[in-house]
């Protein structure tokens, strides 16, 4: 935020933040879990690496914290969108319950490789 103000020439699209990272990450477990819950009517095969459920398809994720291994997903606000619906809709709850569980191990073994990766 601080060089998006400093530096107004550049386009506001341009920042991010190295948590966005987390939050992809996040997106993409809460539609792999989507997928699997979906299966048995009809969806891919998780075998081919084709969900049914993508990643973009899910709204609304947020992770709190910094770029470290207290990340911590937040979905109480999260929607996806099932293939072929027009209309978002809430996560189902096995889900949105499964928040902390779908990120902390990814943020805590990245958090790591960045540790390792600073000191060589």
């Amino acid at each position: 935020m601080i060089c998006r103000q400093y530096a107004p020439s550049i386009p506001a699209s341009n920042f991010t933040a190295l948590t966005r990272l987390y939050q992809l990450r996040a997106q993409f477990q809460v539609a792999k879990r989507l997928s699997e819950a979906t299966r048995g009517a009809g969806a891919a095969n998780a075998e081919d690496g084709i969900w049914p459920v993508h990643a973009a398809d899910v709204k609304n994720v947020v992770t709190w914290a910094n770029h470290s291994a207290t990340v911590y997903p937040d979905l109480t606000r999260a929607v996806w969108t099932p293939p072929g619906a027009a209309e978002p809709m809430p996560l189902p709850e096995a889900v949105a319950s499964a928040d902390a569980a779908l990120i902390q191990v990814g943020a805590v073994a990245n958090a790591a490789g960045h540790h390792d990766a600073a000191l060589r």
